[in-house]
């Protein structure tokens, strides 16, 4: 932007211009000084939907689309909490857990994909009962044999269940959505009308950042487990070194009959 021509700007735009660029600046140079080891970590996890893209079929039109989504999602959130814009880095991470989800129900139904893609969503109410494509209560990833061995009782902890009992994904998506629909606690303009670099606003994003990639990752596998069997170990290790987490291998890996 120092290399734009302010010259023909109108007063409000110039304003504007110059407010932007003292925030911006000063919100991304606070953030990358006070938190770089974990915007390097960040980094690194989403470099884990490379290897989901690679594995999963190559001429899916679905998973070549939403693939790029699901990284650029996660990238942007990033980006954007690093200019201190939280509320709408919650958003881009909502968009992201959305857009996974739909890659999963895409991936063995292209016909709808293409309704989707084209812009027609009636069917998903008529056809599923539900405002998107995992229907109510998330019960299409129940038809998935991955889900359900992983959700037995002796399999994985409950604690761990993304569907059944006290969803993960059901409480990981409210919360999100909280940031969306500006619940109280969660407008942007709290105390200032310029955005802000945040301590305690960046950390509670990092850590809601962290539970959506690894739920993302935990969907994926047991979801697709015969693509993330076929998956070069060296690729899953880095899967759950940086995404899921160690402790959970054994769990997932059972569920996937790997």
């Amino acid at each position: 932007m120092a290399n734009v021509d302010t010259s023909n700007f109108g007063e409000h735009l110039q304003f504007m211009y110059d407010a932007e660029a003292r925030w911006r600046d000063e919100n991304w140079r606070t953030t990358i000084s006070e938190h770089s080891s974990d915007i390097d970590q960040m980094l690194s996890i989403i470099e884990t939907f490379d290897k989901w893209i690679d594995c999963l079929p190559s001429e899916n039109e679905a998973k070549n689309l939403l693939g790029r989504e699901i990284y650029t999602d996660a990238n942007l959130s990033i980006h954007l909490a690093c200019f201190g814009l939280y509320k709408a880095s919650y958003m881009s991470l909502r968009s992201q857990l959305e857009t996974a989800m739909r890659l999963i129900y895409f991936l063995d139904h292209p016909r709808e994909f293409n309704l989707w893609h084209a812009g027609d969503i009636q069917w998903i109410k008529e056809l599923l009962a539900g405002s998107d494509v995992w229907g109510r209560e998330y019960k299409y990833f129940k038809l998935f044999p991955g889900i359900n061995r992983f959700e037995q009782d002796g399999a994985a902890p409950k604690e761990l269940w993304l569907i059944r009992g006290n969803s993960n994904l059901r409480e990981i998506y409210h919360q999100l959505s909280r940031h969306v629909h500006s619940g109280g606690p969660y407008l942007q303009t709290r105390g200032s009308l310029a955005p802000s670099y945040s301590f305690d606003d960046f950390s509670k994003w990092h850590g809601a950042f962290l539970t959506v990639q690894k739920h993302i990752n935990m969907l994926f596998a047991l979801c697709f487990p015969e693509y993330f069997a076929e998956m070069d170990p060296t690729d899953r290790d880095i899967i759950f070194d940086r995404a899921i987490g160690r402790e959970n291998e054994a769990y997932i890996l059972a569920a996937c009959e790997i």
